[in-house]
């Protein structure tokens, strides 16, 4: 069963019909006055799909209540960050958004999905010096169905009932995928016609999730906020061109961005009042194959858990065994974060600078494409930011990654290095008063 809350205007609606026919089920339409009698057989297996500007008035309470307890997955379109005010701790911007609740609505997954055509840039450098950087090229949308069958897919991963655990008020983790499709046979009108017909059969893919968890913490009294890159964030490709003159498609660097606000340049943000960043890693360039990708800070309680919230101190302390070391062979990564701002270059250590031009032999034929280049490239990472204990505004944050790959071509005469990338988005605001900190 789907529940449909919405205006009179928008109870019947064709993605409405096409989620409903996906899930093998019916649509049920229900305004503010028929809500109360059908919150008492809502549960985890009964998404709630929730057009943009609903409001259930009086009843508004006692829908998050039931979504929070019972687990209810939602559905919601066209979304600003404040629409899942309420719903949700970490409120992000997208075309098409499904939640996952579980522990009381303290836990989270979210899949944003943004049904849009995708910029792809290009960039080409030749061997005598010369750059050129071209104009761009879209890559394909998907329609309602597609994006239907992602978000049942992503809604039916747990369909067994979950215990419901003690309200944790100290803490809140979002996990947040955010997916725009990519062509996965990336062409451009810069690419000669014969290297993009050798290329067609090429596959990339730029995959993205973050884990963001909010704490409030009585030593030190603060609120934190923790994003985490785990192996959900990264980027591959497949190698259909591998002779003597031509060599792509292959991974050749990514840059990723988190900061507070909604600006589209991470080097304009901002800190709130109050709020610092002080922990991240990667911390330093590291010329190695080896980095530490998480900070060594961890939140927890002294003491344990009940029913009534933490029955000791929440604390946040550091140890270095809580550390994390990566290995990426022949990638590298580079620091470029500032007070506000985080952000790291991951880079493929042939490609980097002028260093690419050394990978042409001298009669200008391309040299082999190391392995990590063709496989999954995962980018691991981590930034803590800690803000004030009265801290309770929903505050905006903005994530960027920018996957790019590569593609070598040479003759006798001389070499190229083409470069397409895209700009992975996401906005969002995080509310702060989703944690409470413990009683002094």
């Amino acid at each position: 069963m789907l529940y449909l809350l919405g205006s009179e205007k928008t109870l019947t609606t064709s993605f409405a019909d096409v989620v409903a026919k996906s899930m093998q089920t019916t649509s049920i339409p229900l305004k503010d006055d028929a809500l109360e009698p059908e919150l008492q057989n809502m549960n985890n297996t009964t998404p709630i799909l929730i057009e943009k500007g609903f409001s259930a008035g009086a009843q508004q309470e006692c829908l998050l209540k039931t979504i929070r307890e019972k687990n209810v997955p939602v559905i919601m379109t066209n979304c600003d960050p404040g629409d899942l005010e309420g719903y949700t701790a970490v409120c992000p911007k997208g075309k098409y958004v499904a939640v996952k609740n579980k522990s009381n609505g303290r836990r989270q997954e979210i899949l944003v999905i943004d049904n849009k055509e995708i910029s792809i840039q290009c960039e080409i450098k030749q061997t005598n010096g010369i750059v050129k950087k071209t104009g761009e090229s879209t890559g394909s949308k998907v329609n309602e169905e597609q994006v239907t069958t992602r978000l049942i897919q992503f809604l039916k991963n747990e369909q067994k009932e979950t215990k419901s655990e003690p309200g944790n008020y100290w803490e809140h983790c979002t996990t947040i995928r955010f997916e725009q499709w990519v062509d996965n046979q990336p062409t451009h009108s810069s690419l000669p016609g014969w290297l993009n017909d050798r290329l067609k059969n090429g596959f990339v893919k730029a995959f993205c999730t973050i884990d963001v968890t909010l704490y409030a913490t009585k030593q030190p009294r603060q609120k934190w906020i923790k994003y985490q890159l785990t192996d959900a964030v990264g980027m591959s490709a497949k190698m259909t061109s591998d002779d003597r003159w031509a060599k792509g498609w292959f991974n050749h660097s990514a840059n990723i961005y988190i900061y507070p606000g909604s600006g589209s340049d991470p080097n304009d943000s901002q800190l709130p009042g109050g709020w610092t960043r002080p922990y991240i890693a990667p911390l330093t360039p590291n010329s190695k194959t080896n980095y530490t990708s998480t900070t060594g800070w961890s939140f927890g309680v002294k003491g344990g858990i009940d029913s009534k919230g933490p029955s000791a101190e929440v604390t946040a302390s550091y140890s270095q065994r809580d550390q994390v070391q990566q290995t990426i062979e022949d990638f590298r990564v580079r620091n470029r974060s500032d007070a506000s701002m985080t952000g790291w270059d991951f880079y493929y250590t042939a490609m980097d600078g002028n260093s690419w031009e050394k990978h042409f032999t001298p009669h200008d034929a391309p040299q082999p494409i190391a392995d990590l280049a063709k496989s999954t490239l995962t980018l691991n990472s981590e930034a803590i930011y800690r803000g004030p204990p009265d801290e309770n505004e929903c505050i905006p944050w903005s994530f960027q990654f920018i996957p790019k790959w590569g593609c070598l071509r040479g003759n006798f005469f001389m070499g190229w290095l083409y470069t397409l990338w895209i700009t992975l988005e996401l906005s969002a605001t995080i509310d702060m008063a989703m944690v409470v900190n413990p009683e002094p």
